[in-house]
């Protein structure tokens, strides 16, 4: 799933943020979140998440390059789930 668009949401006192409406359905399982670029977070559906994992699990490991990488995902990554009014922490 990709968003679209800008949304001013912050954090908020309680170090969570809200997902907007239109993609809180998205969301009822919870959310995946991994450190991005540019002091940014990652945040992925929980089956996006399993597809870009199988994604991941295709590619050749020969390289410490690729398993560094490999490794980097997986290990920064964290499950976040949702609560009822559609904010994550």
């Amino acid at each position: 799933m990709s968003f679209r668009g800008s949304q001013p949401y912050q954090i908020d006192d309680r170090s969570r943020v809200p997902i907007p409406p239109r993609y809180r359905p998205a969301f009822l399982e919870g959310a995946v979140l991994v450190p991005g670029t540019e002091n940014c977070i990652e945040v992925y559906t929980v089956d996006s998440w399993d597809e870009q994992a199988a994604v991941l699990d295709q590619v050749p490991m020969e390289s410490e390059e690729t398993r560094q990488a490999y490794r980097a995902f997986f290990a920064n990554s964290t499950d976040a789930p949702c609560d009822t009014q559609g904010r994550i922490v």
